[in-house]
């Protein structure tokens, strides 16, 4: 019985390894997108309704990335990836938290470096891929917060937060693509990234998103 799976196993998974890509399968994918992300994390605690909805606002995100993967058979290839989230929220009324200003301004960025395993599944005719990531790399934080205030005709700031964390993240994503021309295309993906250094879904300040995308892709 044993041995019945082992050579189930190796008829199914060896021809993915051992098939050459072909002159009709494209061996190198260079790609960028753009789309909505989601942070994962809760929002922190506040006795304060309008510290609340600034959090809230913070959850949500512009996300971009490219990638580029290369494949030594049809099916499997390796490459790099990048991408990117930017948060912005600015919240008028603050006074009751931050007494003698009446504007909070808070920036937040997230950038994500690393190599990947990339893999690919064309349907018939050609114009149609199927393709599914994954990675672990490098994550760079950033979170600026300003506070503001009217005095006279002039608008005076000051900087209540700027910090930079550094972290280590797993990546994934999955997504199809529609071959417009023989070397360009059009897709749409779903992906997910995940904080390692910090595991706890339930603590605000982890990094975890997931994300979904439009995107163009060049084959070649």
């Amino acid at each position: 019985m044993k041995s019945k799976i082992l050579f189930l196993t190796a008829f199914l998974i060896l021809p993915v390894f051992s098939a050459n890509a072909t002159p009709n399968t494209p061996k190198l994918k260079l790609g960028a997108q753009a789309g909505y992300g989601y942070s994962l994390a809760p929002i922190a605690e506040t006795d304060y309704l309008t510290m609340e909805n600034h959090f809230k606002k913070l959850k949500h995100k512009l996300n971009f990335g490219a990638d580029f993967s290369y494949y030594f058979t049809k099916y499997i290839g390796v490459g790099i990836k990048y991408n990117g989230s930017v948060a912005h929220a600015v919240t008028d009324d603050i006074a009751e938290v931050f007494k003698g200003y009446h504007q909070l301004s808070e920036l937040v960025d997230i950038h994500y470096f690393a190599p990947l395993i990339a893999t690919q599944y064309f349907i018939v005719p050609k114009k149609h891929c199927i393709f599914a990531n994954v990675g672990a790399g490098y994550l760079l934080y950033n979170n600026k917060a300003m506070l503001a205030k009217k005095t006279g005709n002039y608008l005076e700031k000051k900087e209540i937060e700027n910090t930079t964390k550094h972290s280590a993240a797993f990546f994934a994503e999955i997504g199809y693509d529609f071959l417009v021309t023989k070397y360009f295309a059009i897709g749409l993906h779903v992906s997910a990234l995940l904080e390692l250094t910090n595991v706890k879904l339930n603590d605000p300040e982890n990094l975890s998103q997931i994300s979904v995308a439009l995107g163009f892709r060049f084959y070649k």
